[in-house]
């Protein structure tokens, strides 16, 4: 649009008047256009970088170490289960059902073997362990020793665990392993003396158990053999103190004695009736009467020392008879361990625990590992997965600034 001005004596007068534009409109250039030559090669240069980084370097590694450098593994794979004996033996096995169920405390205790430092040393008793993993044509990454895997016998049982795989089924009670090696022999070789150790651990828990129950019972034997011994010397000093082999014989013997004087006094004193009734002057009855006397003062001895004070013989009897009722109880204890020994060593002939083995280990004819495909393609997706989270982070953090 123009402007005329127009001066006039008395006013002054503004006229707008339209103008004509010619040419077309054009849009206001991006941030991204009106950025210099060297920020967006630099933008491309970094995610080039990042793309290179990300995503080519670890795909090229990926191909040259699964396809180039990793040596081939075997997999030799072998089931078995953990097996009670729950038989029973002498008269309870008339009675007793017979039977062998599966045993899951004992499995899980065979799974924790199988992945422990002994089931290492004992798969590297006789060096076989080292013979694998040092044999020619492994990797550099797989052998042992090397400076990847270590030396020390720490380093072999991390290294061994990529190695072995123990898998245990609850609802079958099935137990699974399955070892890896570089070539079929030795990966079966390390399958079965795995099993072999499974099977040595079993034989010393049943071992362990037996010495157990055994133990127990030998020391309640010993215990109960003691305390008749000691039950037994103290009758054997009672009866050298008190001069007696039987007291129960004694009182026996005295009351026949009592009763034998008792009678001849009843008859002494039925003469005695006699006499004073036809001859009350006969010298024969002060005879009479001076036995009767003296048989009573005996009868009064024997009553005294059967039933009288501390030192009559009921009272021995009594003390006899405590030791006795201990020699009794001691020899029922006795007698009660010789049982449980007895039983414990029977009822270890009929329960034990055994491995039994469900698959062998088998020879395997083709290599379960390296996987290189599906090892290139995950590391490929993997890569990209970070690619794309670096750049969306990178691109809010420049954002902000």
């Amino acid at each position: 649009m123009t402007t005329n001005v127009k001066l006039d004596e008395n006013e002054q007068l503004l006229t707008l008047t339209p103008a004509s534009i010619k040419g077309e409109l054009q849009a206001f250039p991006s941030a991204r256009a009106i950025q210099p030559q060297s920020a967006r090669i630099w933008e491309k240069g970094r995610q080039s970088l990042l793309f290179l980084s990300c995503v080519v370097i670890p795909l090229l590694l990926s191909v040259i170490y699964n396809f180039v450098i990793a040596s081939e593994r075997f997999t030799s794979t072998a089931s078995f289960i953990v097996r009670e004996n729950q038989s029973s033996n002498g008269l309870l096995s008339l009675v007793a059902s017979n039977g062998i169920s599966r045993s899951d405390d004992n499995s899980y205790a065979i799974v924790e073997y199988m992945q422990s430092r002994d089931a290492i040393s004992w798969l590297n008793s006789d060096g076989l362990l080292e013979r694998v993993f040092n044999a020619g044509g492994v990797d550099v990454f797989s052998k042992f020793p090397s400076f990847f895997s270590g030396r020390t016998k720490e380093d072999l049982f991390q290294h061994f665990q990529s190695y072995v795989d123990v898998e245990f089924k609850q609802v079958t009670g099935v137990t699974t392993i399955s070892v890896q090696a570089f070539n079929p022999a030795d990966a079966k070789a390390l399958a079965d003396k795995l099993l072999q150790g499974a099977e040595s651990l079993v034989n010393l828990l049943n071992e362990r158990i037996r010495a157990d129950s055994i133990r127990s019972a030998s020391s309640m034997v010993e215990e109960a053999t003691a305390d008749l011994q000691a039950v037994q010397k103290q009758l054997t000093d009672f009866r050298n103190d008190e001069g007696i082999l039987d007291p129960g014989a004694e009182a026996t013997i005295s009351n026949k004695v009592l009763t034998g004087t008792m009678g001849e006094i009843s008859k002494v004193n039925a003469q005695l009736s006699v006499l004073l009734a036809t001859t009350p002057n006969s010298p024969a009855i002060r005879q009479l009467q001076g036995k009767r006397d003296a048989l009573e003062k005996q009868l009064s001895r024997q009553r005294d020392a059967l039933a009288g004070g501390n030192d009559s013989l009921a009272k021995k009897i009594e003390a006899y008879e405590q030791v006795s009722l201990q020699r009794k109880l001691a020899e029922k204890r006795l007698l009660s361990a010789v049982a449980s020994l007895a039983a414990a060593k029977q009822d270890f002939e009929g329960k034990r625990i055994y491995v039994a083995r469900v698959v062998e280990p088998n020879l395997p004819d083709r290599f379960s590992h390296p996987r290189g495909f599906l090892n290139v393609f995950l590391t490929l997706a993997i890569g990209f997965a970070i690619f794309w989270i670096v750049r969306s982070m990178m691109r809010l953090l420049l954002e902000e600034v």
